[in-house]
């Protein structure tokens, strides 16, 4: 039988272990959604970046919030973290998006693609749809960076 206060000790552990996965890269500066990119996982995608919202929530209502006590700096490392996991670069300069192109993922770059684009309107079967393209073209990128 367990205890309310293992139960409760339980959860916190796991919610660290859940944390920590999120900013864990391998040898190849793969984050988490990398691997889940290379191993065509697209509802764990939905999943961990579900969870990484809310835990940048949870550090953004810790930050706001102003208090002496030490308890919500639970999560010191992520305060730095403004960018979103998704958007981050690997060693040789690819995001999760960009990695499922060159892999030829097809199946997991649509699912990437369709995730990040935003609807502009919609008027019967006919639709405008914008595709961010900061994360499409990487020559964009370094245009953008120079000006």
């Amino acid at each position: 039988m367990w205890s309310v206060k293992s139960v409760n000790c339980t959860k916190k552990i796991s919610d660290r272990l859940w944390f920590e996965s999120l900013f864990q890269m391998d040898s190849n500066g793969n984050t988490i959604f990398h691997l889940l990119v290379i191993h065509n996982l697209p509802e764990m995608y939905i999943k961990f970046k579900k969870h990484w919202e809310e835990v940048q929530t949870t550090i953004s209502d810790a930050t706001s919030e102003e208090a002496d006590d030490d308890k919500h700096t639970t999560f010191p490392c992520a305060k730095k973290r403004k960018i979103p996991l998704w958007k981050h670069f690997n060693n040789d300069g690819l995001t999760p998006l960009t990695l499922a192109a060159k892999l030829g993922g097809t199946d997991m770059f649509s699912f990437l693609l369709d995730e990040r684009k935003i609807m502009q309107w919609r008027y019967g079967p006919v639709s405008c749809v914008l595709y961010p393209l900061d994360e499409i073209d990487l020559g964009f990128q370094e245009v953008s960076a120079h000006i």
